[in-house]
């Protein structure tokens, strides 16, 4: 991945005004790219994180593309705490993914971001759990 520079090409397409079509399809790469150990250390290092919450993919009218951002964000973390921090302490991104899995009207996004919130607790360890669960709760 790093020697094609795909993940530059993709992660430059995330910006606001984009198509909801390419922006689902470039999360959608983006996710399966993730499933790679080494494509998910390459894409944090690249701001992937950021570039989803930069391109308000997460308030989307879109059904899609909002499920499609959230199941990006919990391919971040569910292998390791590798970026919960980033995620479950950024209120901007982590409020909206709560929401949806409270009162979204579409089960994908509902399920998908149910799926972030216990992939965080679950996968944080144990000195960090009164901080991450009162982060979650908190929203």
């Amino acid at each position: 991945m790093n020697d094609c520079k795909i993940a530059d090409s993709l992660l430059q397409l995330l910006i606001p005004e984009q198509n909801a079509q390419i922006l689902h399809a470039v999360l959608g790469c983006l996710k399966n790219l993730l499933f790679v150990p080494d494509n998910k250390v390459a894409l944090v290092k690249a701001g992937l994180v950021q570039k989803v919450h930069e391109c308000q993919a997460l308030k989307s009218t879109v059904r899609g593309v909002r499920s499609m951002a959230v199941g990006v964000l919990r391919g971040m973390i569910t292998s390791d705490e590798f970026q919960l921090d980033s995620i479950v302490s950024n209120d901007e991104i982590i409020i909206p993914v709560i929401e949806m899995a409270r009162a979204d009207e579409d089960p994908a996004c509902k399920s998908e971001s149910g799926r972030l919130t216990a992939s965080a607790i679950k996968l944080c360890t144990t000195g960090n759990i009164p901080r991450v669960i009162t982060s979650l709760l908190v929203h």
